[in-house]
């Protein structure tokens, strides 16, 4: 499945989105696929992320055997950082009795920065806003202040500190039905996704992403009526593909098996980018 990571330019202080990227593994091996925003082609400042990725629209996609952009890749840990990022990645999964992830291009630049740090940036993010914000590192934390005063919103890890962020969603839901709740992390999946979304989340995006994101695509949601909506035809199709996938841990051949489907028409299905409904 591929993961979608928005990809902004700061100029004079401000967050523009420049873009999207796409990262994939295919048979073991490393792809991405970078699409400018509409409405960064038509900014009066803008620029070409690198010389591959001239200024237009339609999707550009990496040569063979290159996992990342230069542009991007550039950003990613030395050797050094890496290794550690592998070896929080072993505690992580000790603590909670799963298997390691194998990380891949995107996930190392991802973790670049700590929980601590996005934290802070989110912070500022929300006041550069208008906001008044509040922070806390556990879900009792958040329930305890939530009790004093009522959350008009709610951004919340998947994980908190060995903590569920699906249970905190279900005691804010029953507490504060009122209350809007977005789940923002880099250790999303199909499942996990569909199990916050019925816990009570209106929205489900991967880490990192700017605050003025969240908030735009909660705008976007409540503009369009009630987030409960039923899903096109095309949107179910490719969200039960994406669960297939998930299942057979991104491999093509055993998913379209699983499918009924030929391994080419379903590699043409995977590249479409995903419905918005």
């Amino acid at each position: 499945m591929d993961k979608e990571t928005l990809v902004y330019v700061d100029l004079d202080g401000t967050p523009h989105l420049m873009g999207r990227l796409w990262a994939r593994v295919r048979k073991n091996k490393e792809s991405a696929t970078f699409e400018y925003d509409e409405g960064w082609l038509k900014h009066p400042a803008r620029f070409s992320l690198e010389p591959a990725l001239q200024l237009g629209p339609g999707p550009f996609h990496t040569p063979a055997d290159t996992p990342m952009f230069g542009a991007v890749g550039d950003s990613v840990p030395d050797r050094w950082g890496r290794a550690l990022m592998r070896r929080m990645e072993r505690r992580r999964a000790e603590r909670e009795g799963t298997a390691p992830r194998t990380l891949q291009e995107i996930d190392f630049l991802l973790l670049v920065d700590d929980d601590k740090q996005w934290l802070q940036a989110c912070k500022r993010g929300f006041r550069g806003l208008g906001r008044v914000v509040h922070t806390t590192t556990s879900a009792a934390g958040a329930l305890a202040f939530a009790a004093k005063q009522p959350p008009e919103l709610v951004v919340t890890e998947i994980r908190i500190d060995g903590e569920s962020g699906l249970a905190l969603i279900e005691a804010l839901r029953r507490a504060h039905p009122s209350c809007t709740i977005a789940i923002v992390s880099a250790y999303l999946s199909v499942a996990l996704t569909a199990e916050a979304m019925r816990k009570g989340a209106q929205l489900v995006l991967f880490k990192p992403v700017h605050p003025m994101e969240i908030v735009r695509q909660l705008a976007q949601a409540e503009a369009a009526g009630h987030p409960w909506v039923t899903p096109t035809l095309a949107r179910a199709e490719w969200e039960h593909i994406s669960r297939v996938l998930s299942d057979c841990k991104g491999n093509v051949s055993e998913a379209a098996r699983r499918l009924g489907i030929l391994r080419q028409s379903l590699q043409r299905r995977l590249r479409k980018h995903a419905p918005s409904h």
